[in-house]
Parts: C-alpha cells; structure tokens; sequence
C-alpha cells in the first residue's frame, strides 16, 4: 500500500468529532516546534517545559484573596520522520502536570495531553544551508 493511499484512509477513517483537553491557560498544547533539528531519516526525542504565572491579581499586581498561582509542566515525547526529500511528519505526545494554587483551594491535575501529528513539504531547498556552520 503505498503512501498516498495510508494517508486518504486515514482522513477517511477519522472521527468527525474530537475530544480536547478541557484545561486551558499558559500556553497548555500550543505545541512548541522550536528550531527544527536537521536529520536525513528520522530522530525521537524527551523535552521539557516549564510555565507558571500569577491570575487575578489587583491593583498595582498586589496579591488579592482571587489571586492564584499557576504552573504547567510539560514532558513530551516528540518524533520526526522524513519522507522522500520534500516531506517532513513530526508527533507530539504530550504529558502535563497542572497545579494551581489560591489562599482558599488547591487543584492539582495531570494527564496526556493531546497527541498532535504535523507535516511539512520543502517548497525552497538552499543547498549552502549545510555549510553555515562551517
């Protein structure tokens, strides 16, 4: 079977409808790309992030009883494949930690995340790209 065939069967075979995380705040699932690491088949990878902020705070940034502090963390497994010359699939496979903090409640939350699968053609090759380094 080959490559065009895998990928119209499975936007064809894919739900309608999709669940999402319903947590939101400091960026949780903008999957973040980064510089691209340069390889000529495929790579796998663990990276870690790291996020947290202060909400609800009042007047000149004074801590208020509404105030919270939040932290994300984020430990994602992330993989990338060429296909061919032109073509680059990159998944993320995202775990987080959620925590959030006030002077009257604690939550604490984790889980995967949402799984993401992205692809890319070359339009522009520069063959000169290889020798910046030097």
């Amino acid at each position: 079977m080959n490559f065009k065939k895998i990928i119209l069967t499975t936007l064809l075979l894919s739900p309608l409808s999709l669940l999402a995380c319903d947590i939101c705040g400091c960026g949780v699932g903008s999957y973040y790309i980064g510089i691209l690491p340069e390889y000529n088949k495929r790579f796998m990878g663990l990276r870690y992030q790291y996020k947290s902020l202060q909400t609800h705070l009042g007047p000149q940034g004074n801590v208020t009883p509404l105030t919270t502090d939040e932290t994300y963390q984020t430990a994602e497994l992330w993989s990338g494949w060429n296909i061919g010359t032109k073509f680059r699939v990159l998944a993320f496979v995202p775990y987080n930690f959620i925590k959030k903090t006030s002077q009257s409640t604690n939550v604490s939350r984790d889980g995967l995340g949402d799984i993401a699968i992205m692809g890319y053609y070359n339009v522009f090759t520069n063959s000169n790209t290889a020798n910046i380094a030097g």
